[in-house]
């Protein structure tokens, strides 16, 4: 089961925020904030701390959707969560859950537990 989590300027991540992301924000910040990117077709990239063929591949998806960005699946390791922390504080945008909980930090897998993630 995938959780995705959302990063946006509007109020909730369903709608459409009157200052959209765009994806030249995204490739800048992604710089900014320490993560590899790379292209995976029209607004869709993987990022993440390398790039796909070399060692240590850790990539979550980003789509650009009406100017905010869905990331999954989610939650990744504490690394890249910091990463998207710091990924959302350069966008200016919020990061929100599925279900519409706001995330000050984005939320971590913690090993062995990969089931009850969300209820931790």
């Amino acid at each position: 089961m995938s959780y995705d989590l959302h990063l946006t300027r509007a109020s909730d991540w369903s709608e459409t925020p009157a200052h959209r992301i765009t994806s030249i924000e995204l490739v800048a910040a992604c710089h900014q904030a320490g993560l590899a990117l790379h292209p995976d077709g029209a607004n869709a990239f993987q990022l993440g701390r390398s790039m796909p063929g070399e060692e240590s591949v850790d990539l979550i998806s980003a789509h650009v959707v009406e100017g905010q960005i869905t990331l999954t699946p989610f939650p990744p390791d504490q690394d890249v969560a910091d990463r998207v922390t710091l990924l959302a504080g350069i966008l200016n945008a919020r990061m929100q859950g599925d279900d519409g909980e706001i995330y000050e930090r984005a939320p971590v897998l913690r090993p062995g537990r990969r089931w009850l993630w969300r209820l931790q």
